[in-house]
């Protein structure tokens, strides 16, 4: 996949149908984050994708079976997801907070 395949894959300009999500997760981005990853990083990402949905692995055997270049990129892509995750819930709960004292002084 070329940067324009992966742009439009994932709605970067918002003119195909479905979701635009190219800057959901981080709106102060200046350019589409979909656009500019690798093609190993989307084998890894659609490899995440079959191991969460399918319980899928490229070898027969437990987790601790597999090859560590997979368990690793399983562990990066978790965890950076974890605290992507941990980020959000930390910026919903400020703003509940503001809105409540906001709430309060009214």
């Amino acid at each position: 996949m070329s940067g324009n395949d992966l742009r439009e894959a994932r709605n970067c300009t918002g003119k195909g149908s479905g979701d635009t999500l190219h800057f959901a997760f981080a709106p102060d981005l200046r350019r589409c984050p979909w656009s500019v990853i690798s093609e190993s990083t989307w084998i890894w990402l659609r490899a995440y994708g079959a191991w969460k949905t399918l319980s899928a692995t490229p070898e027969i055997g437990d987790t601790g079976s597999q090859p560590l270049a997979w368990f690793q990129a399983i562990t990066e892509i978790t965890n950076t997801i974890a605290k992507q995750q941990e980020t959000e819930t930390r910026k919903l709960q400020a703003q509940s907070a503001k809105l409540e004292a906001h709430g309060r002084r009214t």
